[in-house]
This record gives structure tokens, sequence and C-alpha cells, in this order.
């Protein structure tokens, strides 16, 4: 787990939900994430959570306690978007299965959010199907 004292903002790759963190937090061996892993970004002050796919820093640096995040993730987390001395008290740690169906299950995006539950819907009734 890590905890998060500022928080960027990453304009240029909206719609991605892509969390960036330092490069030496990604690594197969030693590094705490996979690149592209599903990371629970957890905003401590009002517990209100997110999902997103971790990447590097790219082009810009990131110190070791600093991450950036989408404007989805800005407005879901309840943190300032405009506001740059906001003093975050956020930690990331890897999204469990359990985080993964309960975000994909009330997922912000529709289309995305239908597709879930349809398949939710499709494995019960077919799970019914094989006692009848």
């Amino acid at each position: 787990m890590i905890r998060i004292d500022k928080v960027r903002r990453i304009g240029d790759e909206t719609g991605q939900q892509l969390l960036r963190v330092r490069n030496s937090h990604i690594s197969k061996r030693d590094g705490l994430f996979t690149r592209l892993a599903p990371i629970k970004v957890l905003n401590e002050e009002n517990n209100k959570w997110v999902i997103r796919n971790v990447r590097g820093s790219g082009i810009k640096a990131y110190s070791k306690s600093e991450a950036g995040l989408d404007y989805d993730a800005f407005a879901a987390l309840g943190v300032p978007y405009s506001a740059k001395a906001y003093k975050p008290n956020i930690s990331l740690k890897r999204a469990t299965m359990i985080d993964l169906l309960i975000w994909l299950w009330r997922e912000p995006n529709p289309g995305a959010q239908l597709g879930f539950k349809i398949s939710i819907v499709s494995l019960v009734l077919a799970i019914i199907s094989m006692f009848f």
C-alpha cells in the first residue's frame, strides 16, 4: 500500500481510467504493482474509492508519494480538481476480486455496467438451466 500526498491531473488521457505513479513502483520483480494492474484508489477522508489501471509516469517525473489521476477519478473521489494546495489523504493498493466486482456493478460508464450486469444474469441463468 502506498500513501499519496500529492495528486496531479492527467488531462490528455481522459476516459482511459489510468493511474500514473513513479516508475519505480511498477516492476515485475521488486515493484509494488505490475503494469496495467487494477488498483484501488481510496480517499480516506470520505471513504470513496475508484478502480484505475496503473502505469508508469511516462514523460513527467513523479515523486514516491505522488500520483496522476484523470478528471473522472477526481470527481468520484471528491478531490477538488483545481485546488493546487489541497493535501489529499489517498492510499493505493491492489484491487481484490471483490473490489473489481463491486466496481463493475456500480461502474459510472453505462455501457460497461450494463454489459457486466447482463453477464451476471446470464451466468445465473446458465447455472439454473444445468439443474432443470
